[in-house]
């Protein structure tokens, strides 16, 4: 299965709280309490450019996406710090917003 198709299904399970599996993971989507906005966030890095990119999804508390973000990070050193700048950007966003409380969830692995 490609990455598009992963992201897909688990984009369609994200409102039945089913699980999902990828690669031998098994993921599975929890909501944020009601009032909440949940912002979930991956990072992608690609060690022989240097290059990465993030995504961002904000959900609600039924599992409503109401935003989707992809982020090209051109210049990096690690997996982690393009997770951590996935991170700051959920956390710019909610700034942006401050009359919704938000919630900010990675999925970061260390490869190593």
């Amino acid at each position: 299965m490609d990455d598009f198709s992963t992201y897909a299904l688990e984009l369609s399970n994200t409102k039945t709280g089913k699980e999902t599996r990828s690669e031998g993971v098994t993921t599975s989507w929890i909501p944020p309490t009601e009032g909440v906005l949940k912002v979930n966030v991956d990072g992608a890095f690609d060690t022989r450019s240097g290059k990465g990119g993030v995504g961002m999804v904000v959900r609600d508390s039924l599992g409503n996406i109401l935003e989707a973000k992809a982020v090209p990070i051109p210049f990096n050193f690690s997996a982690e710090s393009v997770e951590a700048m996935g991170v700051r950007y959920a956390l710019l966003l909610a700034a942006n917003d401050m009359d919704k409380a938000y919630v900010v969830e990675g999925d970061a692995q260390s490869g190593g």
